[in-house]
């Protein structure tokens, strides 16, 4: 076989195998019951002080966790990671070092909040609102997307008035009501901002494309991030109702 060919189809065949790899995991942890993340206890709730934040000072354990001694970047987004709010998308280990043989201090579970002080490869240094601190994988975390990229026009329709119709008629106890909360005061932006936590892998992709979106004088508008599974149900059970009258 000519040698071009071969390494173009064994090109081609690598990146179906990784791009499927990629799209399994996104679907596992989108799987979640989002119904456990603590949406109003991230750092748009300051949980980390001002004036700690300027000097670079954030509250760690008894025992301090470290901070790496990193050149200062001005990150992949539009605002900076650090002190963004982050949350657990499954249970993933609370290590002491940015490490997988580090010391274990703790699990956090699927939906923890937490504020993002420091990214390091693929790990996060993390403060917790019970007051511990240490590294955590990114991978398996979920970001704010209002406090990275903020020129985004957020939408959140179901947690403010549904517009969910089926074939033009209105849902029961569904269409024009709150659905669920996820709006808060964001001191990042010192305004009110829905809340949309989102995938860290999949927030580059959304970047990419709202700086397309941006240069074509355009922007995305984001009308739900992620939807709890007892909204679903509700609007499932209704929609039944709506079937059978």
């Amino acid at each position: 076989m000519d040698m071009k060919r071969f390494l173009r189809i064994a090109g081609i065949s690598a990146g179906g195998i990784i791009l499927g790899f990629s799209l399994s995991i996104f679907i596992l942890l989108l799987m979640v019951d989002l119904d456990n993340i603590n949406l109003f206890s991230g750092g748009n709730q300051e949980a980390v002080p001002a004036a700690a934040a300027e000097n670079n000072e954030y509250p760690v354990n008894p025992e301090p966790l470290p901070l790496l001694e990193l050149p200062e970047r001005e990150g992949p987004f539009e605002l900076p990671i650090n002190g963004a709010t982050g949350w657990a998308g499954v249970s993933i280990p609370l290590r002491n070092y940015p490490d997988d043989t580090a010391f274990f201090a703790r699990a956090l579970t699927a939906g923890t909040a937490f504020t993002i002080v420091q990214e390091y490869e693929d790990w996060w240094y993390i403060y917790l609102f019970g007051g511990d601190s240490g590294w955590v994988r990114h991978e398996a975390c979920f970001i704010n997307l209002p406090d990275i990229i903020p020129s985004i026009i957020y939408n959140i329709s179901n947690a403010a008035i549904s517009v969910k119709v089926s074939s033009g008629y209105g849902i029961p106890t569904i269409t024009g009501r709150q659905l669920y909360h996820a709006r808060s005061f964001n001191s990042r932006l010192d305004r009110e901002e829905f809340i949309v936590p989102i995938l860290y892998s999949t927030a580059f992709k959304v970047y990419a494309a709202q700086q397309n979106a941006l240069n074509d004088g355009n922007a995305l508008v984001i009308y739900e991030a992620f939807r709890p599974r007892s909204t679903q149900r509700a609007v499932a059970e209704n929609l039944r109702v709506l079937m059978s009258s």
